[in-house]
Formats: C-alpha cells, sequence, structure tokens
C-alpha cells in the first residue's frame, strides 16, 4: 500500500514537470509601462472579469478596434468606477494607456475620463512627463 502511495507522488511530479508551465506575463515585457498615449473611443465591449478586465474601443477616426487589459474588478471600484453607471458600452471615452511593445493595437489601460475626471487605474501610478502622444 505505501509502495502505491510512492508510485503515484512520482507519477504526479512526472506529469507536472512534463507539463508546460502556466504563468502570468510581465507587463513591462508586453507593454511600454515609459509611455502614456491618450486616446478618444467608443466602447464596444467590456469583460468584467478577474483577474482583470478588458475593454474593446473603436476609434471613431479609423473605425479600427484596440484592445485593452486593465486591474481587476475590484480595483476599479477602488479607484472610484462605479461599473455599472460609468461603464457603458456605447459611450464615448477619452482614455490612457501603455502601448504594446510590438506595435499592435492593444495596451495596457491606465486611466479613463469619467465626467471629466481622469480616474488612475494603476493606483499610485504618477503618468510620465512625456508630451502625450
Amino acid at each position: 500500500m505505501q509502495r502505491l502511495g510512492v508510485l503515484a507522488v512520482i507519477a504526479g511530479a512526472l506529469l507536472a514537470a512534463g507539463s508546460p508551465a502556466i504563468a502570468h506575463h510581465a507587463v513591462n515585457a508586453q507593454f511600454d509601462a515609459a509611455k502614456e498615449v491618450g486616446m478618444t473611443g467608443v466602447l464596444k465591449e467590456f469583460d468584467n472579469r478577474a483577474p482583470h478586465a478588458y475593454w474593446v474601443f473603436v476609434d471613431p477616426k479609423t473605425m479600427q478596434e484596440w484592445r485593452f487589459e486593465s486591474v481587476s474588478p475590484a480595483t476599479l471600484r477602488r479607484a472610484g468606477i462605479r461599473l455599472k453607471e460609468d461603464i457603458v458600452v456605447g459611450n464615448k471615452y477619452d482614455f490612457y494607456y501603455a502601448p504594446a511593445r510590438d506595435g499592435s493595437h492593444t495596451g495596457l489601460l491606465r486611466a479613463l475620463m469619467i465626467n471629466t475626471r481622469r480616474r488612475d487605474l494603476m493606483g499610485d501610478y504618477i503618468a510620465p512627463d512625456k508630451e502625450k502622444e
């Protein structure tokens, strides 16, 4: 019986070692955290799920979709955002993001203008002193 337990542990370790590791991505590897870009877009989708919220905006000038990742729904609420009242699909928003390093239409959403007030989603984040693009 004890031998069966040892074999089970060894088999489990071998299976775990052979399976791919699932890790959380490094923000700095995917996004240029030293840059902040401002944009206006119409909210097409908002996926409010932990551990991150996901946003899709459409640029009204080019009609291209931009996809963004942001902080958790709980952190959005701590930033003073009322999820059901303030985040409305079809509304136009000014927002700020760290662009993707690969040049794709993706980014890390840092701040959102709601009722003419900037809501910083990254907590104590301080925007770069660079001119906004």
